[in-house]
């Protein structure tokens, strides 16, 4: 199945995204065994850490993720882009380019979600204080939203 508009720049950044899952996963399961019981279970809105534990049940938060690639992986690669929704109608000559713009903006936000689940274990378990947390969350906010309104409006001039 050739799809042009997928490219290969396209294909690294998924399997980079990928990786980094998995060195995410591995880390919470590493981590959790070697743990005393001392790793950051909740963290209040004022910062402060009020429950401790072993950190197993941080697991959730790189399968989560995972679910979340893997789905987006799904719908570029056995989802029609003509079922897809774009800011504006591809004209039939600038298809592929639109199409190569959807993936571009998907796999941007699928490396987005990779980069913060790892520094979201990393904090938890190494800096063992969540602290970062507000600020990472608030960059996983701010990449979306850069991402999604660049390629919109990559899109609507890429149609013309």
């Amino acid at each position: 199945m050739n799809k042009p508009y997928i490219r290969k720049h396209h294909v690294i950044m998924e399997i980079i995204g990928y990786i980094l899952l998995l060195v995410s996963f591995i880390l919470v399961i590493v981590l959790s065994a070697s743990s005393n019981g001392d790793i950051p279970m909740h963290i209040g809105a004022d910062g402060v850490v009020n429950r401790y534990g072993d950190g197993k049940e941080l697991i959730f938060m790189p399968i989560v993720m995972f679910i979340v690639n893997i789905t987006t992986s799904l719908i570029i690669h056995f989802l029609s882009p003509d079922m897809w929704n774009f800011p504006v109608k591809p004209r039939p000559d600038r298809k592929i380019l639109l199409y190569a713009d959807a993936v571009s903006m998907m796999m941007i936000m699928q490396l987005i979600d990779a980069v913060y689940t790892l520094i979201f274990v990393l904090d938890i378990f190494i800096m063992k204080s969540g602290s970062h947390l507000g600020i990472t969350t608030a960059g996983l906010l701010i990449g979306f939203t850069i991402d999604i309104v660049f390629y919109i409006v990559k899109m609507i001039r890429d149609s013309k």
